[in-house]
């Protein structure tokens, strides 16, 4: 297929979070449970080891390998419209990262530190390589940094990020392969890798993400592998027959032909194959719900 233009977010910022980014996954918020992104809290300190008895807990600081990724990160990519912010004379202040609309956290917990539990680095004209201290924030749940200027390979630290649900890298030039570290994560529900020059294996990737509701590899254009591969066909017959909501594979390379057991997809709503190697006929039934 003809390549696909880029998308370019140099220069779009937004002021805080968007109501497009409040909704970009509005069935993933509805699944997530109370504990996967906390109300943000600005004190220094933490009220409460037992509010019945008026006890406080110490303060409870940002565990430091974080600070110290969130520093790398910030230096390794460019102009942050926050730059500075996470300078390292200041990131001692807690209130300064968690009271950020780019930054959620978890709040203290039972190794007596804060946590990082989202990143929402979208729309920042990041520049340059994402650093492999990305991999390096064990709670995180959320990793946006769509539609920036990002580029070269995926590192293989993200497959670090054991607790990842959603990961949005699209609109953004990254190159090479998709990291098979990655297929290790168990509980991603959501993956958009849309507009860059990702390449990877449909058949590997459908198969292992056990809990995908979301996936867009589209204008990727070497996405490849067989869409009625003894693999693909077990996928939509078993773990993403309840779960996968959307599937967009447009302008890639997958072959062969759409298979039968597509039907089993109960809660799809949206597919798009368009400019693909595909052939054959439609399948003789199509999900319900497919619009």
């Amino acid at each position: 297929p003809a390549p696909m233009p880029h998308f370019s977010g140099s220069g779009v910022h937004f002021g805080g979070k968007s109501k497009a980014r409040q909704n970009r996954y509005p069935r993933v918020k509805r699944r997530r449970g109370p504990a996967m992104i906390l109300a943000i809290t600005t004190l220094l300190t933490m009220k409460g080891a037992s509010a019945a008895n008026g006890q406080e807990v110490s303060e409870c600081k940002l565990f430091p390998g974080e600070i110290e990724a969130l520093v790398d990160i910030e230096e390794s990519t460019g102009d942050w419209r926050v730059k500075g912010r996470f300078a390292r004379g200041r990131t001692k202040h807690k209130k300064v990262i968690c009271g950020s609309d780019l930054i959620e956290c978890t709040g203290c917990m039972s190794d007596g530190f804060d946590h990082i539990s989202a990143l929402y680095l979208d729309f920042n004209n990041l520049t340059g390589i994402l650093p492999a201290s990305v991999g390096q924030f064990p709670h995180l749940t959320v990793l946006d940094v769509s539609t920036n200027e990002l580029n070269g390979p995926l590192p293989n630290s993200l497959g670090n990020l054991k607790n990842l649900q959603i990961l949005d890298l699209s609109y953004n030039r990254f190159e090479g392969s998709f990291p098979s570290s990655l297929y290790d994560i168990p509980n991603v529900v959501a993956l958009q890798l849309a507009y860059n020059d990702i390449s990877g294996d449909i058949e590997s990737l459908l198969s292992s993400f056990k809990r995908l509701e979301m996936f867009s590899a589209r204008g990727n254009r070497f996405f490849q592998g067989d869409l009625d591969s003894p693999l693909v066909r077990k996928a939509f017959s078993t773990h993403l027959a309840d779960t996968l909501v959307e599937l967009d594979l447009s302008w890639n390379a997958v072959g062969g032909t759409i298979p039968e057991e597509i039907r089993l997809l109960s809660r799809l709503e949206k597919l798009s194959l368009s400019q693909n190697e595909l052939s054959g006929s439609l399948p003789s039934r199509l999900p319900f719900g497919l619009k």
